[in-house]
């Protein structure tokens, strides 16, 4: 069985992928779906994990399969470069912090991301 982290971890890649495909922001969601904004960003950020009747509701509203928001994506499944390799043979050798730290950065990265997408989008 998958650790709790890992779930909230995988689910928050799979519903990433899925906004930046069907060209949805964090916004758009929660507006949309009338879910709270704090609740969302914590699945984005891999905090929470929702209850099924909201997995339910995201699945409909993208029109795909609750499997595509909680199963290990394709683009997981697929082979990793050799950058890839040896991005995660550093973070192994990383202390449990010093990962965490890694992590933090990376979700402020999609963060700015997301912000920058949608302040982009108020443009047009």
């Amino acid at each position: 069985m998958m650790p709790a982290d890992e779930i909230k971890r995988l689910f928050s890649i799979n519903l990433k992928r899925i906004m930046l495909e069907n060209g949805k922001t964090q916004s758009d969601i929660v507006k949309d779906l009338s879910f709270r904004q704090a609740t969302v960003s914590d699945w984005l950020n891999g905090k929470k994990y929702p209850r099924m009747d909201k997995i339910e509701m995201l699945a409909q509203y993208f029109r795909i399969s609750i499997d595509e928001l909680i199963s290990v994506s394709k683009q997981e499944k697929m082979s990793l470069s050799s950058l890839e390799l040896a991005l995660i043979k550093k973070y192994r050798q990383l202390s449990a912090s010093d990962k965490q730290e890694i992590l933090n950065m990376i979700d402020f990265k999609l963060f700015q991301y997301t912000q920058y997408s949608e302040q982009e989008e108020n443009y047009i």
